[in-house]
């Protein structure tokens, strides 16, 4: 058995009491897991958009088995508001476009958990994507790295953020839109 710590980025319900959960974690990368209730417990509510840590048995199937859930951040403050939750599936898709499947990432599990977090507790959600996109650029070699320090300062309202934003935006917007 091992535990993992994971964002949910879909969720189906299965059966009456499950769920297969595809879950981007540290320990494992983007991957399905399969998820039964015991009849007798409360439903948890598994949607996407959950930081959540659990037990798993790792296998050579596919799915997973899930055996225990806690979520840990249900990012609320995101879901009630529009323009971050399109951030939000915006990280989402870049994530699922760019990581591969079952591969482990802690570089990219941080970047995404750190800038949900942010996400949540931001007035400006252009300015959290704009430092998503630069450090995702950065780490892979796409930007000079002055432009992008290690630190989390282009977290909060950095200059040198400032100065990108209305390019990064466009970007955005695109994607709210339905491009790519």
């Amino acid at each position: 058995m091992e535990n993992f710590e994971g964002i949910t980025l879909q969720t189906t319900p299965f059966q009456e009491t499950g769920f297969i959960i595809q879950l981007f974690t540290k320990e494992f990368g983007i991957h399905p897991f399969i998820y039964k209730q015991k009849k007798s417990a409360k439903k948890a509510p598994l949607s996407p958009l959950l930081k959540i840590e659990g037990l798993t048995k790792p296998s050579s199937k596919d799915l997973w088995p899930c055996y225990e859930i806690h979520i840990l951040s249900s990012f609320q403050s995101i879901r009630l508001n529009m323009e971050k939750l399109k951030m939000a599936s915006f990280f989402f898709s870049f994530l699922k476009k760019y990581i591969p499947q079952k591969t482990p990432s802690p570089f990219f599990y941080h970047l995404i958990d750190s800038h949900l977090t942010a996400l949540n507790e931001a007035k400006s959600p252009f300015v959290i994507g704009s430092s998503f996109l630069l450090k995702f650029y950065a780490s892979e070699g796409m930007l000079d790295k002055t432009c992008c320090p290690e630190e989390d300062t282009l977290l909060h309202n950095d200059v040198s953020l400032l100065c990108v934003m209305e390019n990064m935006k466009s970007v955005f917007e695109k994607h709210a839109k339905g491009g790519t």
